[in-house]
């Protein structure tokens, strides 16, 4: 019995001294990632992230060539609180015939949409609009000219 009490209290000190250890370890790995859901991305975190999306669209404008409709670019409209996509086409689409252009056209809004959806979960009609412009150079100079648009379903070409 001797031996006993003379082990217990060591015991008992080893036993707490593990078990807060436990709890300084355990919440050390419990809060390891909770910077990155308290935190706002950092101005070069967001300049990384724009130049790997340029580069991805450079990547993809050999592909897009081929229908005429580069790929779009997503916007938040806070005051009419809708997601807005914006596409440049080019002269291999203004110069098909115009039931062409529709189809192209109201495929690109769609396959638009369900990415869109894809990172926003499903989106209405009323939540997303699409429009066209077209790219005009001329020498040194660049004008948009609006080409078509979808609002709700419904495409009008400018």
């Amino acid at each position: 019995m001797t031996n006993l009490k003379r082990w217990l209290a060591p015991s008992m000190l080893i036993g707490v001294l593990l078990f807060f250890v436990g709890i300084a370890v355990g919440q050390r790995i419990q809060s390891r990632f909770d910077p990155y859901f308290t935190s706002t991305p950092r101005t070069m975190d967001l300049a990384v992230l724009a130049a790997n999306i340029g580069v991805m669209r450079n990547l993809l404008d050999d592909q897009v060539y081929s229908t005429g409709i580069e790929v779009p670019t997503i916007t938040y409209d806070a005051k009419a609180k809708k997601l807005r996509a914006r596409a440049v086409v080019n002269k291999n689409l203004v110069q098909q015939p115009v039931e062409k252009v529709k189809a192209l056209l109201s495929e690109s809004s769609a396959k638009t949409m369900v990415s869109v959806g894809a990172g926003f979960g499903d989106i209405s009609r009323d939540e997303f609009e699409m429009s066209w412009v077209e790219r005009r150079i001329t020498g040194a100079n660049i004008t948009w000219v609006e080409f078509a648009e979808m609002k709700k379903d419904e495409l009008t070409l400018k």
